[in-house]
């Protein structure tokens, strides 16, 4: 009996301890926020100081998780008695705040793991908006036409561009190609463009530089460089790229920044008169056709086929290599779930590790509990309510610091490593996902802590204690 009464009593002073450290923790956790916003605005010269933003984000909210978590708990608690009625919740919410040295680890560590799934989330589905909002605007085509293979010895054949272009039915051609070239012995990409053809019916994005005169510009020589030669080769509008041409090198004016994902090494657009004017090549890699109002795409796929056999298979519409494009993205991308998932199954095993240390800590009270009339089942249901009140105390932690690591990543990662920006779109439903799979893995975490719960209530006898 003694030794219960010491073990109790040791218990109630670990609470207090963790309880006083509350403070303490959450100024620690302001350092570390104030820290993060220092690496972050430090990544523009290193993308190291961005990894250690996104380190010290988690830190913070890590650290605010006991400072957050009492409060929380306590009008969690009368919010679920005084609206609902409901006892078992509030002791539920009670027992949660006198468990603070375990608990707040355990919603720690399901925040970090649902922080980083909404950031990521939050991050890619902001990466896929900004890649469809830049084919919408690059592939104004009809029809796209390439031939079965990209490599050089196979061109599409030279009478296919003025054949299409003489058909009624179609109002423009634009030719591309694309080589590789050198820009200060590392390699790039030499995009070739119909500039009239693309200022009449393209929407580029245009990062800097007049979209209206930069147009005309490239007809006398200037280029237009993607964000991400921009930024690799710290360039801007006035600047100019000197390239090796069968004349020697040359320097050709940048008269605008523009925002690609074609490559990140970097992309240069330059107008097809003067490419062919000073390299003396006019092969062409694919064709874009823009068709004229009701004109049918399957009669101008029909036509190609039968003027030049066989390529019509290599014929794709706007909307087919758009749907072709975003399903690689969505592939590139998915491998991520694996990870997302197992972090977030570490996590929740965390849950049910501190519901089970709850259940042994606290079984003497349980007891008494059930001797003053609470049912097995109403005792399961307490134990329910712990693992859906600190699940969402979890996800609301989380839906901040997922945001915050979002633009972390955007503009303190992902712009150093890649060197383009992306726009931020936040997907309601990423949100309602998480609460939703937050909620239900915590039951899950639950189950077994409270079987055993309820499963050893026959054999607690007051007597014995």
């Amino acid at each position: 009996m003694v030794c219960e009464f010491q073990r109790f009593v040791g218990l109630h002073r670990c609470e207090d301890r963790a309880d006083s450290l509350k403070g303490p923790l959450g100024w620690g956790g302001v350092a570390c926020f104030v820290g993060a916003l220092v690496a972050a605005w430090a990544s523009r010269s290193s993308i190291l100081w961005g990894f250690v933003s996104a380190f010290g984000a988690t830190l913070a909210f890590a650290l605010f998780t006991p400072y957050f978590l009492s409060p929380f708990t306590h009008w969690a608690g009368m919010l679920l008695r005084k609206t609902f009625g409901s006892l078992e919740g509030f002791l539920a919410a009670r027992t949660i705040r006198a468990s603070l040295s375990r608990t707040s680890i355990a919603v720690a560590a399901l925040a970090v793991a649902l922080s980083m799934t909404i950031g990521v989330d939050t991050m890619i589905y902001s990466f896929r908006e900004s890649v469809s909002s830049w084919l919408d605007g690059s592939l104004q085509g009809d029809l796209y036409v390439s031939p079965a293979t990209t490599k050089w010895d196979h061109p599409l054949p030279e009478t296919l561009a003025p054949t299409l272009a003489a058909h009624p039915g179609v109002d423009a051609v634009e030719r591309y190609s694309m080589y590789e070239v050198q820009l200060n012995n590392q390699p790039v990409k030499l995009r070739i463009v119909d500039s009239r053809v693309l200022q009449r019916y393209s929407r580029f994005n245009f990062l800097r530089g007049d979209g209206t005169s930069a147009w005309e510009e490239t007809r006398n020589g200037g280029v237009f460089v993607s964000e991400s030669l921009a930024y690799r080769f710290g360039l801007d509008v006035g600047d100019s790229v000197v390239l090796t041409t069968p004349t020697g090198e040359q320097a050709f004016p940048i008269v605008a920044v523009v925002r690609d994902y074609s490559s990140d090494q970097g992309t240069i657009h330059m107008d097809r008169g003067i490419y062919e004017r000073i390299w003396q090549e006019n092969r062409v890699q694919s064709v874009a056709l823009f068709l004229k109002p009701g004109v049918s795409k399957e009669e101008i796929r029909r036509y190609i086929g039968k003027e030049f056999p066989g390529l019509n298979r290599t014929v794709v519409s706007n909307a087919n290599m758009r749907e072709d494009i975003l399903t690689i993205f969505d592939k590139t991308f998915a491998p991520t779930a694996t990870l997302k998932g197992v972090s977030l199954l570490v996590a929740l095993l965390g849950v049910a590790t501190a519901l089970m240390a709850i259940l042994m800590e606290r079984s003497k009270e349980m007891t008494v509990l059930a001797y003053l009339g609470l049912t097995p089942r109403e005792l399961g249901r307490l134990n329910l309510y712990q693992a859906l009140i600190m699940g969402l105390a979890a996800f609301m932690i989380s839906v901040v610091c997922g945001l915050i690591l979002t633009y972390i990543i955007v503009y303190a990662i992902n712009y150093r490593s890649f060197g383009w920006s992306i726009d931020v779109h936040v997907n309601p439903w990423v949100f309602v996902k998480g609460c939703v799979l937050t909620m239900m893995a915590c039951l899950l975490a639950s189950l077994y802590p409270t079987y055993r719960l309820i499963a050893g209530r026959d054999k607690l006898s007051l007597q014995e204690e």
